[in-house]
């Protein structure tokens, strides 16, 4: 119930909620409570209190599981990141004490910049070509700025 009561947007709590269930379903915790999530997660909550090594391993095997995805292709570095968020979400309210700074080291980055450039002039020759009128008054700005 901290859990949910811990995120304010309805949504980030749904994906926050997925990404727990993903989390459990990887470790094979509470496989017999399947639909049920918040027995799960009080299970995993009491079980991770009392056993800090098995938690922290479950935790790094899972996030190396998904660094290879990474390293695959499959999965950006960002959505690595949003992974550990809700797992230390879930582990922090749930008052277990996991070394997110020595986990989360190992982790590669995202990009933080956008992968813009400024048009070349060839391009901007080919776009004044059209013959949409609209269009020149907002290449020339874009252009000059």
């Amino acid at each position: 119930m901290m859990f949910k009561f811990s995120v304010r947007s309805e949504t980030t709590r749904k994906y926050y909620e997925r990404r727990i269930r993903l989390f459990l379903d990887f470790v094979n915790f509470g496989l017999e409570n399947k639909n049920n999530i918040e027995e799960r997660c009080n299970e995993f909550a009491y079980r991770g209190s009392s056993e800090l090594k098995w938690t922290v391993g479950q935790v790094i095997k899972f996030l190396q599981f998904q660094k290879d995805r990474v390293e695959e292709g499959r999965i950006t570095p960002s959505t690595l990141r949003n992974y550990v968020k809700s797992i230390k979400l879930f582990c922090d309210v749930c008052d277990i004490a996991i070394p997110w700074k020595k986990i989360t080291r190992g982790l590669p980055r995202g990009r933080q910049a956008s992968n813009d450039r400024a048009p070349m002039i060839g391009e901007i020759r080919k776009m004044l070509g059209c013959p949409d009128r609209r269009i020149k008054p907002r290449w020339f700005l874009l252009a000059f700025v």
